[in-house]
């Protein structure tokens, strides 16, 4: 998804939060994962940002706004992309 929709402009970014810092990088190298993944430290994300649980995915829109689409736990290449496409066109 990323290598096709970032020359739009889509930013795809990682977030790390329950690994060891080597666990996932052995994950990211096994499974091919390109775009940049960052390391939060302690769960920051779970309270202003309404993250419940991982995996979790969220589309944001041009303007930085929660485009209201989010998935829990694995999500299809299709879903995503309908969703994806829908956040370009706003």
């Amino acid at each position: 998804m990323w290598r096709d929709y970032r020359s739009k402009g889509v930013v795809v970014l990682g977030v790390d939060s329950e690994d060891f810092t080597g666990d996932a990088r052995s994950f990211m190298r096994e499974h091919g994962i390109t775009y940049p993944v960052v390391r939060e430290q302690g769960r920051d994300l779970y309270g202003p940002y309404g993250v419940s649980g991982v995996p979790e995915t969220r589309v944001i829109d041009r303007r930085g706004k929660y485009a209201g689409t989010q998935f829990y736990g694995a999500t299809t290449v299709s879903d995503l992309r309908r969703s994806v496409q829908t956040a370009l066109r706003s």
